[in-house]
């Protein structure tokens, strides 16, 4: 029987992270409570928090699958090969395809604040680094070996650029700016930026300090 413990409980922790994605993706992250992800897991609250210490730690596990699967996603649709800016295109509308696709999951990510005294951890922003990393590997090429600075500030201002762009259609609110099609907006914001040099889009400055 002692040998069942580590697997019993990684499917009990597997079944309420099922139960508790479900509920996000039915009627968003504040329908999630701990008495009914208890009730449709089949434990007790008291287990519920045997295997995870707080809802917040229920949230965060969520959110993590949530942005492997948007790194899988975007890496897959970017491919390995071709020209930067033509991955980096294809890098943007699958951000905005995945955040369609699962939106009430997508804003859970962004969208959740632990409660008082409590930070998000360390992994939750290394999982968005990897995902701002996928962008850097694919515009290094773009940028010469002194200018990692400038290449890191503009995918970061892509990145910005283009969840921005996906917060206003998610949010129902890029209507009252625009009728275009979030990804075509999120692609002309990616072309646009790399089609000059990214030197004199930033400024000599941007290559100092490395």
């Amino acid at each position: 029987m002692a040998g069942r413990k580590p697997f019993d409980r990684e499917q009990l922790s597997q079944r309420a992270l099922a139960v508790a994605g479900a509920i996000i993706a039915e009627r968003g992250l504040a329908a999630v409570t701990a008495r009914e992800v208890a009730a449709d897991s089949g434990v007790s609250v008291g287990s519920l928090y045997n295997l995870f210490e707080s809802l917040d730690d229920l949230i965060f596990a969520i959110n993590r699958q949530t942005l492997d699967q948007l790194h899988a996603h975007m890496a897959a649709a970017a491919g390995e090969a071709g020209p930067p800016v033509e991955r980096m295109a294809a890098l943007a509308r699958a951000y905005i395809d995945f955040a369609e696709a699962r939106r009430p999951l997508w804003r859970a990510v962004f969208e959740h604040q632990p409660a008082a005294g409590r930070v998000k951890p360390a992994s939750y922003f290394a999982q968005i680094e990897r995902i701002a990393a996928l962008a850097l590997g694919i515009m290094r090429p773009l940028f010469g070996p002194e200018e990692r600075v400038a290449a890191r500030r503009t995918a970061t201002m892509l990145w910005a650029g283009v969840h921005g762009i996906c917060a206003l259609a998610q949010g129902g609110n890029l209507a009252t700016v625009t009728r275009e099609d979030p990804r075509d907006l999120a692609e002309l914001l990616v072309r646009s930026c790399l089609a000059g040099s990214p030197r004199a889009a930033l400024g000599n400055a941007t290559a100092t300090n490395l």
